[in-house]
């Protein structure tokens, strides 16, 4: 073989490898079964064919590998999602998913909500509902099969959500910029410290605690004020005003001056009035004993009874208001402390946030 014959299949050996490398391998379908499992024992079972096959069709849709239900037919005896995790390794499937039809507590011809949930090999579960408009089950299966589906996509988690105003807020988790409002990133369970700024804003930090199931979620919800702007007010209860933090604020401010004002003037004139009445005391025991002595205590150098015994009451009472309104104005600090604008959930775990 000539250097030239040589030099040529070389040249066509290394451009053949190139394209080998260059042309996109497809990934593989994701292998799934559908079953009709759980629900209402009332609904009929064409309802529950009709669901199936809308989930069938939304699978279908988004590129997954439909099997046959007989390829699993171990299905039938599970009763929890490790159960169905194990068939699903088993049977070389990614999920299982199954299908499941409610009626409304009396009418059981009537199909009310339906719901899809996948479950891959591990047992995570991801699930989908959807309400029942109109009679049209096959439409709502379709949407409680894309709602399972994109949370299949996101992943098992556990999952940090972040939303609330402004978009594009920076969201920086443990310390590292990760994303923008609104954001997700599944993360591991535990408490992490969430901080959120954009230039001109106040920013936002806290403690996030994230659930150890997967498919959980911890939600934050952010309102970030600009700089230099009062909190807007806050209507609150029934037929209420609430106010923001700048405002409450104030508010709690001039409240607690006040008290502060009141205990002292009701102390103040406790302690006289109560010193007046043991002098008054103290004054009438030194007559009694001179008396008894000199025979010179008489009634007019005596201290009178009735007003002694007033003075004393009054100022017993005046210490006793000073006191109860000095406890009461602290249980209303601590309570309004309580109050505060950050307030945790905990279907996942979220907190409301307003600065």
């Amino acid at each position: 073989m000539t250097t030239a014959r040589i030099h040529g299949v070389t040249v066509l050996a290394g451009v053949a490898f190139v394209l080998a490398w260059s042309v996109p391998v497809r990934a593989s379908a994701e292998a799934v079964v559908v079953v009709s499992r759980g629900g209402d024992p009332r609904i009929a079972p064409a309802e529950r064919t009709r669901a199936v096959d809308a989930v069938v069709e939304a699978l279908r849709a988004s590129g997954a590998d439909v099997r046959e239900v007989a390829a699993a037919p171990e299905l039938a005896r599970c009763a929890d999602p490790g159960c169905v995790g194990g068939v699903a390794r088993a049977r070389s499937l990614d999920f299982v998913v199954s299908v499941s039809l409610f009626a409304a507590a009396r009418e059981a011809a009537n199909v009310e909500s339906v719901s899809v949930t996948m479950t891959n090999g591990r047992g995570a579960q991801f699930s989908g509902s959807a309400q029942v408009e109109g009679g049209d089950v096959h439409a709502a299966a379709l949407r409680a099969a894309i709602d399972a589906k994109a949370r299949a996509a996101r992943g098992e988690g556990p999952f940090l959500i972040v939303e609330g105003e402004p978009a594009g807020a920076i969201v920086a988790v443990d310390g590292t910029d990760l994303g923008n409002v609104p954001f997700s990133v599944a993360v591991s369970p535990g408490t992490h410290r969430v901080a959120v700024r954009l230039d001109g804003f106040e920013p936002h930090t806290s403690e996030v605690i994230v659930p150890e199931d997967p498919g959980r979620e911890a939600r934050v919800d952010v309102r970030l004020q600009r700089r230099g702007i009062a909190p807007p007010l806050r209507h609150g209860g029934t037929g209420g005003v609430g106010r923001g933090r700048g405002a409450e604020a104030t508010g709690s401010t001039d409240g607690s001056l006040v008290r502060e004002l009141g205990v002292s003037a009701l102390g103040v004139a406790g302690v006289a009035l109560v010193t007046t009445a043991l002098v008054g005391i103290a004054m009438g025991v030194q007559c009694d004993r001179l008396g008894a002595v000199t025979g010179e205590c008489t009634a007019g150098s005596r201290p009178a009874v009735v007003p002694v015994a007033i003075y004393g009451v009054l100022g017993i009472g005046a210490l006793v208001g000073a006191f109860v309104w000095l406890i009461a104005g602290n249980a209303e600090d601590a309570e309004r402390d309580r109050a505060s604008p950050v307030r945790v959930r905990a279907d996942g775990v979220s907190i409301d946030a307003s600065l």
